[in-house]
């Protein structure tokens, strides 16, 4: 595949806006042509950050564009680029310096001159700390001004909470793109081990009757078949795929016998039961 080629299905997937995709067409493009004529790779940096700006990354976004500028200086998209990651970091003075750059770049770029007036606009209409309307008392002005300086920073903290959260989601979808059929498989299965342990914990009775119960004679209830069976093969076949993650323990049942294994399983969901377990303090007769 040439770096053109390459190119233009990044570019078809930014258009469809499968935005995942177009940046892994364009990361592509660096990695397998790191050599390749700056003009062309800083075209390349300014389509992979304009991708990361769409999922919300300003961050990533940021690097692109500063080496999008490095590569191409005199070119004012670049300068853009770098104006909007600044203002989605809520750095406008610098986001003003680039829109400055791209104008002395293309005098007559029209992204760059609206993005300016808007700026400096906002700026210009910003009240004074020391304005007053006539119809507020001194005895009611810092009550409202504490009232919406705390609004301000629950919108800026809850759009800052949005913003990583959609970054955590992007960086999810991207390691899941990278595994194999066969990992995400065996991933969903432990998945489905997990909630359905989950709801297993969860459905057991926190109440008993009155009197003795079941554990004051050293009854257990323990996993039944179906989640014994669930968790053995999720032992079985999920430690194997993480050799860099458990070490020595990336063998079926953790290294241990599948006897041994189920025998520990045994013990320890016996003990979730149990008055005297491991997991609970619970009393062996009397109200629970």
């Amino acid at each position: 595949e040439t770096f053109q080629n390459i190119k233009k299905e990044g570019d078809k997937f930014y258009a469809n806006e499968n935005f995942l995709a177009a940046i892994e067409k364009y990361s592509k493009c660096v990695q397998n042509f790191p050599n390749a004529d700056g003009i062309d790779l800083a075209v390349i940096y300014s389509n992979r950050c304009a991708c990361y700006l769409q999922q919300g990354n300003a961050t990533k976004a940021l690097a692109d564009a500063e080496k999008c500028v490095r590569l191409n200086p005199t070119w004012a998209k670049g300068h853009n680029r770098r104006g909007k990651c600044f203002l989605r970091l809520g750095q406008e003075k610098e986001a003003e310096r680039c829109y400055l750059a791209a104008i002395e770049c293309d005098s007559e770029n029209i992204e760059a001159i609206k993005a300016l007036k808007a700026l400096r606009g906002s700026a210009n209409s910003r009240p004074s700390p020391n304005s007053r309307t006539s119809h507020q008392s001194d005895r009611t002005q810092p009550e409202d001004s504490f009232l919406n300086q705390s609004i301000q920073t629950i919108s800026r903290y809850s759009k800052e909470a949005w913003k990583w959260l959609q970054q955590q989601v992007s960086k999810l979808l991207m390691s899941w793109t990278l595994l194999s059929e066969e990992q995400k498989k065996y991933i969903m299965i432990g998945g489905f081990v997990l909630v359905a342990g989950i709801f297993y914990y969860y459905s057991q009775p926190s109440y008993r009757s009155y009197g003795y119960s079941n554990d004051y004679y050293g009854g257990s209830t323990g996993l039944s078949w179906t989640s014994l069976a669930l968790v053995m093969y999720a032992a079985y076949k999920l430690p194997p795929m993480f050799p860099d993650l458990l070490g020595n323990l990336a063998q079926p049942f953790f290294g241990m016998s599948w006897m041994t294994f189920m025998w520990l399983v045994n013990m320890l969901t016996q003990n979730r039961n149990m008055g005297s377990g491991m997991f609970t303090n619970r009393r062996r007769r009397g109200f629970y």
